[in-house]
């Protein structure tokens, strides 16, 4: 019962905190970030197709929520393992983002900005070992003084929080694109774009300071990350940590081509949860046994770069989803409150007939359409290989379904997005790793 009445103490004071993330002004430009690049995907949608399907209020407000309940679940994890951001090097942090983000977009990320800072900071500990005099030089000596466990382990609790976004919402409102497969064919596909503020409570300290009020016990193995085994914040220890309210965004790309957007997403946040919790893992470690700190600081960006590398390639490796087969008219696509969706069309569906009249190519499609009135009656095929007919009114001279078709292969007249990357890090990790 003790145990109980601990957690639950606990979860309040971390609630009680939490609230003033979503007060810090950082977090309502990370929302207005989140609304903005939301409008950026889909006017990019809009241009590729002609038509969007997708609101980018509607798209920041589911956000928003998923945001907030992650942003509790990072909350949690952080402070019960004690992650100390107190001394994790910010200061380098955020302008190595910065530059980082002149590769690639997807380099703006702690994995890749916080493995490097690692990195440089281990290499100027061993030198100062040898030559002390380098320890003279400010920025170098604050290098040296980076917890490295806790930064290791924030970038992987983040990452992990990302996970659970990416499970539950990285499939919600994805953008029907048409891509060039490395086959040399235009095929269709979904780019799953999210972006999420994210609000959460960190630990600081220990700082030596009187308080009399909000202070919580912790277990005595509290806090993990600390250098010290045992620390406690308590009322009756000189040693107290705070807890401070902050922000962070968060954001997921991917393409989902030979799989559905739910397949995809669900595959792409198991793959970085494994990632995240190998790297709690190696943070851990880090903390009893010091040599562990270079393969944790080196597996951060260069495991992350890895994981999107083998997703990537695994998508490409399989068989295209959204193609024309020559076999009907493969639907990529249905807009909302349109025509097809009243119907029942799903993406996937194969049209083979209209009104009885079989069709293989976006032309014969429009052509029966047009001749069709007053009703269409379509043979369509699921993707579980059913085939089953449906109906419809249909205005005089009406071709328009509200549907997206799947390209017909070498498309040059339609506008698609090509997936190449000539970065030096994702080269230099393909050649690791063997990929072309």
């Amino acid at each position: 019962m003790e145990i109980l009445d601990w957690l639950v103490s606990f979860i309040q004071l971390v609630l009680q905190t939490l609230p003033l993330s979503i007060l810090h002004p950082v977090f309502w430009v990370f929302l207005y970030l989140t609304y903005s690049q939301y409008k950026r995907s889909i006017r990019m949608e809009q241009k590729l197709l002609g038509r969007s399907k997708n609101s980018p209020k509607k798209m920041t407000i589911i956000s928003l929520g998923v945001g907030l309940i992650a942003g509790a679940f990072a909350s949690f994890i952080l402070v019960l393992l004690g992650v100390n951001l107190d001394q994790i090097g910010i200061v380098y942090i955020f302008p190595l983002l910065l530059f980082l983000l002149l590769f690639h977009p997807r380099y703006l990320c702690f994995a890749y900005a916080g493995g490097v800072v690692s990195v440089v900071s281990l290499v100027i500990s061993n030198i100062a070992n040898y030559e002390p005099n380098v320890l003279e030089v400010g920025f170098l000596k604050g290098l040296t003084e980076i917890n490295i466990p806790s930064l290791i382990a924030l970038i992987a609790v983040l990452h992990l929080t990302e996970s659970v976004m990416i499970y539950i919402s990285g499939h919600i409102g994805p953008g029907p694109v048409y891509v060039k497969h490395p086959d040399g064919n235009v095929v269709g596909a979904f780019s799953l774009q999210k972006f999420w503020p994210l609000p959460f409570v960190g630990l600081i300290g220990p700082t030596s300071i009187e308080q009399t009020e909000n202070l919580f016990s912790m277990p005595d193995w509290w806090p993990i990350f600390s250098g010290e085994i045992g620390a406690v914040m308590a009322v009756d220890s000189e040693l107290t940590y705070a807890l401070i309210p902050l922000v962070a965004i968060l954001g997921y790309g991917d393409m989902s081509i030979a799989s559905n957007p739910r397949e995809k997403s669900k595959q792409s946040a198991v793959n970085l949860a494994l990632y995240s919790i190998v790297l709690l893992l190696l943070s851990l470690g880090a903390v009893f046994y010091e040599p562990i700190l270079w393969p944790a600081a080196l597996f951060a960006p260069f495991g992350h770069e890895a994981l999107i590398i083998l997703g990537n390639s695994s998508e490409f490796s399989k068989e295209p989803l959204y193609k024309q087969e020559g076999r009907g008219v493969k639907v990529l696509d249905i807009m909302p409150k349109s025509l097809g969706e009243k119907m029942g069309l799903q993406s996937g569906d194969v049209i083979l007939t209209v009104n009885n009249v079989s069709v293989s190519t976006k032309e014969e499609l429009m052509t029966n359409l047009y001749l069709s009135q007053p009703y269409v009656r379509l043979n369509i095929e699921t993707v579980s290989g059913e085939q089953k007919f449906v109906k419809a009114p249909l205005y005089e001279h009406q071709t328009h379904l509200g549907i997206v078709l799947a390209p017909e292969g070498n498309v040059r007249d339609t506008g698609y997005v090509t997936l190449k990357s000539n970065n030096p890090i994702e080269k230099f990790v393909k050649k690791l790793l063997g990929k072309k």
